[in-house]
């Protein structure tokens, strides 16, 4: 970050993380500057009303004022149920979910108990305790680590300590940051853009492959799914359950927290977050189950070449096994394809291409329950070439998704540079490590 001038005087901040704050800042307690709103737990019955009823996906921006489903209550049932109406000028941050998200309210909001609303005092605007919770997301984070509910409560946000300017300095630090965070966000944005078409593009080289192949003059058939239209005359319509073992672990044989040991004092066990984007396995931040816990359950140990599917979370993420894990096994929410009688990346790519996810879609908005049984994988339909053109199709898609994924790799990590930025800007600027003129 570039130097900025500084205060001329500074004092011990009083905040751990925090050497040092300009002199004349005061440090308070949030609950003496902000009156602490805690929705109610129960949910009307009735959503129609002109009152919107927020949720995190409203979260878009600095300011929400509306629900963007259309969700809302009346007066008369915040009078019957004495529910909690945040005013404007609210700033709304989440104790739970997506914790620290935060926003400031332009019209009177009610939500579930996902926020906490924070009233400011006179002492303190809106706009800049947003900027000041915003720069305070991850240590928002850290305090709800090892909570069962991941929740931050009332007492939790009173306590939180803060750094407060007088109030033209907390006008000019939040019109700074208004500017320059706006910048950054237009840069994000068109990052964001970017890794979209990417992505895009990158499924339709795979769905194009996996369906029609590579011959632009072979010969085509109805394939029998209305949805996919003609397939190479060559190729068979078959089952997954034809082609893969489909295997979940047991509900019984399910594991807790208590269960999670140490990098050698168990196996590695596998969730969604250790599955990229682009179907690969990642064990930077690994976890560890325990020995009992793993040979409790061999129809699950992972080998080379097994593939997971997410079932529950992030649902429809899939990834190849390339490399030896070692001894490892999946969490409940993964589903192994092991023993498979096709090429393992071929069949990675079927399950990333776009008619295997658009049917994964099409099942999780017919049911209420958001999960992806181990029954629906069995039955997903495959389009299966020959070995030999299996390998032709995987070597092309390797080499044309390859181009598109160093260029992936670099939007995202300037995306990622530029968060980081961001943030830094925020919490040097709500914290008087730069001064803001």
């Amino acid at each position: 970050m570039a130097k900025h001038e500084r205060y001329a005087e500074y004092k011990a901040s009083g905040i751990p993380w925090l050497e040092e704050s300009p002199a004349h800042w005061k440090l308070m307690r949030l609950g003496y500057v902000a009156q602490t709103l805690v929705p109610m737990r129960d949910k009307p019955k009735a959503l129609d009303g002109d009152i919107p009823w927020i949720r995190i996906e409203d979260f878009k921006g600095k300011f929400i004022d509306g629900s963007s489903s259309g969700q809302g209550v009346s007066q008369q049932t915040v009078d019957a149920m004495n529910l909690k109406v945040y005013p404007s000028g609210t700033v709304l941050c989440s104790c739970s979910c997506s914790m620290g998200a935060t926003a400031i309210a332009t019209r009177p909001l009610v939500s579930n108990q996902t926020f906490i609303g924070l009233v400011p005092s006179e002492s303190v605007l809106s706009d800049f305790l947003y900027y000041q919770l915003a720069a305070r997301a991850e240590d928002l984070q850290a305090q709800a680590t090892g909570a069962i509910q991941q929740y931050l409560s009332r007492d939790d946000f009173r306590r939180l300590r803060i750094l407060i300017p007088p109030l033209e300095e907390q006008q000019a630090i939040a019109a700074w940051l208004d500017e320059r965070t706006a910048r950054i966000d237009t840069l994000i944005a068109k990052k964001q853009r970017l890794i979209e078409l990417l992505q895009e593009k990158r499924q339709a080289i795979i769905s194009k492959a996996v369906t029609r192949g590579l011959d632009p003059h072979v010969k085509l058939k109805d394939s029998g799914i209305p949805w996919l239209g003609e397939v190479p005359e060559h190729w068979e319509v078959k089952r997954f359950k034809h082609v893969v073992s489909v295997w979940g672990r047991i509900g019984f044989r399910g594991y807790t927290t208590d269960d999670l040991v140490n990098e050698g004092q168990g196996a590695l066990a596998l969730g969604a977050s250790h599955i990229t984007a682009t179907g690969a396995v990642d064990t930077t931040d690994p976890v560890y189950v325990s020995w009992e816990k793993y040979y409790e359950s061999p129809e699950i140990m992972i080998d080379k070449d097994d593939l997971i599917v997410v079932q529950r979370g992030s649902i429809g993420k899939v990834a190849l096994v390339e490399n030896d894990l070692g001894p490892a096994t999946i969490n409940p929410s993964l589903v192994l394809l092991k023993d498979a009688i096709a090429h393992p990346r071929f069949l990675l790519y079927v399950l990333l291409g776009g008619y295997i996810q658009s049917t994964i879609t099409t099942l999780l908005n017919a049911t209420a329950v958001p999960m992806l049984s181990q029954h629906q994988i069995e039955n997903f339909l495959l389009l299966l070439p020959p070995p030999d053109e299996q390998e032709q199709i995987v070597a092309f898609i390797v080499d044309e998704t390859g181009r598109i994924d160093a260029l992936l790799k670099k939007a995202h990590l300037a995306m990622h540079r530029l968060q980081e930025y961001r943030s830094s800007l925020i919490s040097a600027a709500v914290t008087g490590q730069i001064k803001v003129t």
